[in-house]
């Protein structure tokens, strides 16, 4: 556990200052941490990278933990309460942005977590919700 978490800072103080993508380092890290069985660190680590980003703006970004959050609590609790995670989590962020390319993201990366489950049919609805937002961005 102590090795894993040194680790884990290492490759997150390493990578700050390496990584082109700012969330390369904390997603490889949740994969460790989710494949070591290690859930409520992995929640931790989520919530706080996805509450910086909010506190930045970043909500673009921010879509990439939409996945994680799903797999976590679908292995934590049950896949239901892992798509109810995931559906609140895009609640809130259409809450707080308009912008086409995050939501477009976000609507992807939902399509993604159903893809996980096995529902091709809600994935199908989310592609074509980012279909939409994608023929609202700018050029």
């Amino acid at each position: 556990m102590k090795l894993l978490a040194s680790l884990i800072c290492t490759l997150l103080f390493w990578g700050i200052g390496y990584s082109q993508d700012p969330n390369s380092v904390p997603l490889k890290a949740l994969d460790s941490l989710i494949a070591a069985h290690e859930l409520p660190q992995a929640k931790q680590l989520l919530d706080k990278q996805v509450s910086d980003l909010y506190s930045q703006g970043d909500f673009y970004n921010a879509t990439s933990y939409i996945y994680y959050l799903g797999r976590i609590i679908s292995k934590m609790k049950d896949k239901e309460q892992g798509e109810t995670a995931v559906l609140d989590f895009g609640k809130t962020m259409e809450s707080k942005t308009t912008d086409p390319k995050a939501l477009r993201q976000l609507h992807l990366e939902i399509a993604s977590f159903y893809e996980y489950l096995g529902n091709p049919k809600k994935s199908i609805e989310h592609d074509l919700i980012a279909l939409d937002y994608t023929q609202k961005m700018p050029e």
